[in-house]
């Protein structure tokens, strides 16, 4: 099967994903038991995914979403670099570009668990989206080049 196939998949699985994480807390929210029952398999299939601490998460009507703000950009931001893979067929960030950004997300994780600040949902967003961008991009551009020209030398 062709590239775009897979593509193509991987793109439905992250926005099937993503619209489940902000439908999650509107069912909950529902007065109808079974929307209820959704809601609360949604948060369970999602669980896996994500620590889903309710301090570290954004709300929608009340109730937190199905995943904390850094996973909820890093899987927005991972659809977003899919969707820049899917436009531009041979898109491709050098490899010096994603040292800086996994320092800057060592450093945004490592201050926060030893107390320099807490829960800055502002700064989780940024990581998280850059994080799911670069994640994605470098996983299905970068790690597959350098793969198969392995395979050809």
């Amino acid at each position: 099967m062709k590239r775009s196939f897979y593509l193509k998949l991987i793109f439905v699985g992250l926005l099937i994903l993503n619209l489940l994480n902000w439908l999650a807390p509107i069912l909950a929210g529902s007065s109808n038991r079974g929307l209820q029952w959704m809601a609360a398999g949604i948060y369970f299939l999602l669980d896996p995914a994500c620590h889903q601490q309710p301090d570290r998460s954004f709300f929608i009507n009340g109730l937190p979403m199905a995943l904390c703000v850094r996973c909820t950009f890093i899987y927005l931001g991972m659809l977003i670099g899919l969707l820049l893979l899917m436009i531009k067929k041979q898109f491709r960030v050098p490899e010096f570009i994603f040292i800086p950004f996994l320092i800057f997300l060592l450093l945004e994780v490592g201050t926060e668990s030893v107390g320099v600040y807490s829960n800055y949902k502002l700064l989780r967003s940024i990581s998280g989206l850059t994080s799911g961008i670069l994640l994605i991009l470098f996983l299905l551009s970068t790690v597959p080049e350098r793969v198969f020209k392995r395979g050809k030398q």
